[in-house]
């Protein structure tokens, strides 16, 4: 049985930012992963935000999930965009299966988002990996 290997990044919005459209993600972030119109500059500095996933390899075709929340239960997020991608290529592989919103970017729901704006202080997402993939992917 084919394997994959998860590695984790994070590409977060924090408390202090919002979306100009706050319960979407535009098409325009798909390549860049950073939000367009809201009133401040995005996270560049260590986020205090975990994107966890399992550990080790996962059986191609499978679920799993990963878990976006704050370091501390008292910090709280409004906005989320995340993407798996292939480690070597960095183009994104799989699909959301669950999630409040999904968007199409290179792939059908290979992007998971927030659905408003209200504060949030962990999401769960399902992660479905391509059948034939092989390969480490990463999140962001």
């Amino acid at each position: 049985m084919q394997k994959i290997l998860l590695l984790v990044c994070i590409g977060v919005l924090g408390q202090h930012c919002s979306w100009a459209m706050s319960d979407h993600v535009p098409e325009s972030a798909c390549k860049s992963m950073f939000p367009a119109g809201h009133e401040v500059d995005p996270l560049t500095t260590e986020p205090p935000y975990s994107l966890t996933v399992p550990a080790g390899d996962i059986p191609t075709g499978s679920e799993i999930n990963v878990v976006l929340a704050g370091l501390d239960p008292t910090i709280m997020f409004k906005g989320f965009f995340v993407k798996g991608f292939d480690d070597s290529t960095g183009t994104p592989v799989g699909s959301f299966v669950q999630a409040p919103k999904t968007i199409d970017c290179e792939g059908p729901a290979s992007g998971a988002h927030h659905a408003s704006p209200a504060p949030k202080e962990s999401v769960v997402l399902t992660w479905k990996s391509p059948s034939n993939y092989t390969g480490t992917v990463h999140f962001m």
